[in-house]
Order: structure tokens, then C-alpha cells, then sequence
């Protein structure tokens, strides 16, 4: 996760518009449409991420091997058992860059519990950090 976040860093600075993790969070958080163009940095900043980390190939597409190999670093069964679903529901989302960025998060954050409340306390963190 660390990689991914770093990564997304790098990328934010490489794309133009003004774009903050609290933006991006906003485009998946179900009150707000994830097409809305308001979210097209979010969008190209997250597709450069995967890319640079080999989880999307070049062409746009999922590069299905290494979202695969995310599996071995799970031990807890349940855990297991809950990716496995939600690979086999959300591995062959279609789109291409954005597109598919939105499709798979979108996919994934309405099929598992783990990555919704993963997401929910990301969210919680980001936002608590303002009312202090």
C-alpha cells in the first residue's frame, strides 16, 4: 500500500489541474458521479500509479497476472476468500486507463467489505486532520 501511495505522489505531480487526496477520495465516496470531470486528475494520477507499478500495462488494460499475485500477500482466510470473490467479479472490469481506474475501484469498493472500510477509514483519517 505504500508503494501505491507513493507512487500516486510521484504522479500528481506529472499531471496538470489541481488534484488532492481529499479530491479522489470524494470521487468514490457514493454521493458524487466518479465521471464527473472534476475527477479526470484523480483519474490520470491513479492510472500512471498503476502503470509505474506494473498492475496496468501500457495499452491501459489490468495486466491481470500482477493483480493476481496481490493474493500472496494475504495469510488470514477469510481475507483470502474475500479477494478471491472479488477478483472473479471485478478482475475483468472493461475500460481502458481512467476509465478502467474508476470501473475496478468502483467494482471493488461495492464487492468487498474489506475495501470499504478500508476506504471509509482512509477517508475518516484525511478528513479528521481538518476539524483539529
Amino acid at each position: 500500500m505504500n508503494k501505491m501511495f507513493a507512487s500516486v505522489s510521484k504522479c500528481t505531480r506529472e499531471v496538470n489541474g489541481k488534484i488532492s487526496p481529499e479530491l479522489c477520495l470524494m470521487e468514490f465516496d457514493g454521493i458524487h458521479n466518479p465521471n464527473d470531470p472534476q475527477f479526470d486528475g484523480c483519474k490520470a494520477a491513479m492510472t500512471c500509479a498503476f502503470k509505474k507499478l506494473d498492475y496496468m500495462h501500457e495499452n491501459g488494460k489490468w495486466n491481470q497476472d500482477k493483480l493476481l499475485s496481490l493474493r500472496n500477500g494475504i495469510k488470514n482466510q477469510d481475507a483470502l476468500r474475500e479477494f478471491d470473490q472479488t477478483f472473479e467479479t471485478c478482475g475483468s472490469v472493461g475500460g481502458t486507463n481512467g476509465e478502467a481506474v474508476t470501473n475496478m475501484i468502483t467494482c471493488v469498493l461495492n464487492s468487498s467489505n474489506r475495501a470499504k472500510q478500508s476506504y471509509n477509514e482512509l477517508k475518516d483519517t484525511f478528513m479528521s486532520g481538518y476539524d483539529e
